[in-house]
């Protein structure tokens, strides 16, 4: 039987694993797993899917502005993540037209000059 000293303890106690590099060599970034965390989907962060649905939230908002967008859309029988996600793709999607009627406006007053 060995005995067992305090050195061949520390010796034998493995380090603590690191999953921020395995988090990070995988793509998910803490900003990620905190929007995953808020919307119930930590187990979801191997589908890819789900991934790009948080990747394209993570890249337009912040932790604050996601959760305002959450309460303000409410909760039904469809996936919080799909109900944002539309959300911003319809956000996305009025800025461009926004930026072509400006667009549009100004050429039309350029003509009016002339």
């Amino acid at each position: 039987m060995e005995v067992l000293t305090p050195e061949s303890q520390s010796e034998e106690v493995s380090k603590p694993t690191d999953f921020s590099n395995d988090l990070s060599e995988a793509g998910i970034t803490f900003k990620n797993l905190t929007f995953l965390s808020h919307l119930g989907l930590k187990d979801e962060m191997l589908n890819p899917d789900v991934m790009e649905k948080v990747q394209f939230l993570a890249d337009r908002l912040e932790l604050d502005e996601l959760e305002m967008i959450d309460l303000k859309l409410g909760h039904d029988d469809t996936p919080r993540i799909d109900k944002i996600f539309a959300f911003m793709k319809l956000d996305d999607m009025e800025k461009d037209l926004n930026e072509r009627r400006a667009l549009i406006h100004k050429q039309k007053e350029s003509y009016e000059r002339n």
